[in-house]
């Protein structure tokens, strides 16, 4: 008869820790990647993630940009607060599993004079009286996996929401580092420009320089023409040119 009562009482228990085991949260099964396992290539490159971008950039001023840029950009620190988000949620979420514990304790002191009627053989008496309390004041099941399922749930948001803080961080100084060569490029294009412009009025300077020299040296050429050609005798006739009929 002791056993039949004792099987009846422990059968909830059973109950609920079967329920408690089971689950409804779906199994995940992570989609193959598009890419091939592994690389028929001997050497093993290494994997760029690992590779921080003050290894990655070696131009100081690009790295006091992006240093700037990462301490006061705003959509990160953003992120980042969402991360402290998401990582309080994981805890509150995992705390949720554990029975909430309340745990007390108090002292209390009395002293009686001397002088009264109890204490009138013993003397002065000092009482101390210490108390603690220690008791499970909630705890529940987790039927059916609900907890774990939030759990997991909050887990998974708070390395989505990493993920995120770090892809607006490789962003930011994505775009930190093409403004950065953009410039640099202009400024090249610049002083190409200006040394283009620079040797071209250097050729018309000296066109110009040769085309008065040219000049110049044409007039005084004219002007002693009239000496230097030779004169026709004054006895020969000069020759008539005749129309033909």
């Amino acid at each position: 008869m002791l056993r039949k009562t004792f099987s009846l009482a422990a059968l909830p228990v059973a109950v609920m820790l079967v329920l408690s085991g089971c689950t409804m949260e779906p199994d995940y099964q992570r989609p193959a990647l598009p890419v091939a396992a592994h690389y028929t290539q001997n050497a093993q490159a290494g994997n760029g993630a690992d590779i921080s971008w003050q290894n990655f950039f070696t131009d100081p001023v690009m790295h006091k940009l992006i240093a700037l840029s990462l301490a006061n950009n705003r959509d990160l620190r953003v992120a980042a607060l969402n991360v402290d988000v998401a990582r309080s949620q994981v805890q509150i979420d995992r705390a949720a599993l554990l029975p909430s514990v309340d745990l007390s304790a108090s002292q209390t002191s009395a002293h009686l004079p001397g002088n009264l009627y109890n204490t009138a053989s013993t003397g002065p008496v000092t009482y101390h009286e210490l108390s603690s309390n220690l008791g499970v004041t909630a705890w529940e099941l987790d039927f059916f996996g609900r907890l774990r399922s939030l759990r997991d749930q909050a887990l998974e948001s708070y390395l989505a929401t990493a993920a995120t803080q770090r892809a607006t961080q490789i962003s930011l100084i994505s775009e930190v580092a093409s403004a950065y060569l953009s410039l640099c490029a202009d400024n090249e294009l610049l002083k190409l420009a200006q040394d283009t412009v620079t040797s071209q009025q250097d050729s018309y300077n000296l066109t110009k320089r040769s085309v008065e020299g040219a000049s110049a040296a044409s007039r005084i050429w004219y002007r002693r023409k009239p000496r230097c050609a030779p004169r026709r005798p004054m006895w020969l006739p000069t020759p008539v040119r005749c129309a033909r009929m």
